[in-house]
């Protein structure tokens, strides 16, 4: 009888049954206490790799500004009163002298133009000036060709308002003028023609320029397209996040263990 009690403890309760309770108990709350390590850990090394992973992957953009010179010009021809027409000279002559008047086309494909400009000039280079000549610049229809222009047969100048086209002087030094011409708002035709005409009379008022015939291709009639490219360059940040990913991954040790002890801990004052 006596055995029998002491077997189930004072109260009547199984000692070795309540012992089972407690190891089962104690392993439960082991597993427990790796799976909240466990996921502590990878929780902290989710919220910190979202926070590296754009810094892996962070890029530089800037925008890069270009200028194209383009040597489009297919047709040009300076005709005057006497003469039929000078398509393969290689200047051309735009005001007036004793002979009369010049007036000088030029026309350009543009069918080539490059992707993505924000400005587009025609250049014009002149290397004989005789004084501050007005020639202001017009469109002209594409009826055209050098080989057949002639002074009776010349196209029709169309001006548009303002009635002339935005153009602009650099004179320099006057040994190389350049006349530019803003047709930014005409480049989506496949061509563009346009004339130099005074109307101020003036023998000494004679400009003399370079065609597309001339043998250096610089100073040739040309349009100039000013490019914007976006330029992204990737970022060289594997040493940071090899750094980093090194200082995240001790910091996810560090939290385990820490849990760890802070468990055992509970579990010896159970």
């Amino acid at each position: 009888m006596w055995s029998t009690i002491q077997k189930r403890g004072r109260y009547g309760f199984d000692s070795h049954s309540l012992h089972k309770k407690k190891i089962k108990k104690c392993k439960i709350m082991k597993n427990n206490k790796k799976t909240i390590a466990l996921t502590t850990s990878f929780l902290l090394l989710f919220v910190f790799g979202s926070f590296l992973f754009p810094i892996v992957k962070a890029t530089e953009t800037y925008t890069k500004i270009e200028e194209i010179e383009d040597f489009s010009c297919v047709d040009d021809i300076w005709l005057n009163e006497i003469f039929s027409g000078r398509g393969t000279f290689i200047h051309f002559q735009v005001g007036f002298d004793e002979l009369g008047q010049y007036i000088p086309f030029f026309k350009f494909n543009l069918t080539n133009k490059p992707e993505n400009y924000i400005k587009a000039k025609i250049v014009l280079t002149f290397h004989e000036i005789s004084n501050f000549l007005v020639a202001p610049c017009y469109l002209s229809n594409n009826s055209w060709t050098e080989e057949e222009l002639t002074w009776e047969t010349i196209p029709e100048i169309e001006p548009y308002p303002p009635p002339i086209l935005p153009f602009s002087v650099d004179y320099g030094s006057f040994e190389h003028v350049l006349y530019y011409i803003n047709i930014i708002k005409y480049t989506e035709q496949e061509f563009l023609s346009i004339c130099l005409f005074s109307s101020a009379y003036s023998e000494t008022d004679i400009w003399e320029g370079y065609s597309k015939e001339y043998p250096v291709e610089s100073v040739r009639p040309k349009i100039i397209w000013t490019v914007e490219h976006e330029i992204i360059i990737s970022q060289n940040n594997e040493i940071i996040f090899l750094f980093l990913g090194l200082f995240v991954g001790s910091l996810g040790v560090c939290v385990a263990i820490g849990v760890f002890m802070v468990l055992n801990k509970r579990k010896s004052k159970i």
